[in-house]
């Protein structure tokens, strides 16, 4: 069997098959290669690579699920995980406050919620809202449940609460 290397996405944390579709969501953490968080399409029969977040989403925030909160500026993405629920795909991302470089201080810990549109041209994301978490929270990684919601590990804080 014949392999084939797909480059351009260091440091990946993790990788979800898009339900109905030759597409994977992966999402590459900060590190040595990785100058800044990024997710990417990967079509699994081309091995075509297409950018996810940031560079390929459009915000449009659903106010009745999550409120006014706003699209994330600091984005340290960690787990995810992608469902099917009706005719939408949805992915739900673990979000953290930075804790390193330039940006430290900034952002939060929280899940933040996409679409996955699927057009002619293939996959995009569509920023929906966010679930903010407590700041003891350190999720690590996630699952969505079948009757909605999602699941989280923490792994910062050792206490009863977490």
């Amino acid at each position: 069997m014949s392999h084939r290397e797909i480059t351009g996405v260091d440091n990946a944390e993790d990788i979800v098959a898009i339900p109905g579709t030759d597409w994977v969501i992966t999402a590459a953490m900060v590190g040595a290669t990785v100058a800044r968080p990024r997710s990417f399409f990967i079509n699994i029969r081309t091995h075509e690579l297409r950018p996810a977040w940031p560079d390929n989403i459009v915000a449009d925030l659903d106010r009745a699920r999550f409120g006014d909160v706003e699209p994330p500026a600091a984005y340290p993405f960690h787990g995810l995980d992608v469902i099917q629920r009706g005719g939408i795909i949805e992915m739900y991302q673990v979000n953290h406050a930075v804790e390193h470089g330039p940006n430290a201080g900034q952002g939060r810990e929280s899940v933040e919620v996409f679409e996955i549109d699927l057009g002619a041209d293939g996959p995009s994301l569509r920023w929906r809202g966010a679930v903010l978490g407590p700041a003891w929270l350190g999720g690590n990684d996630l699952c969505c449940l079948p009757e909605g919601g999602f699941a989280i590990t923490n792994f910062c804080y050792p206490g009863p609460d977490a």
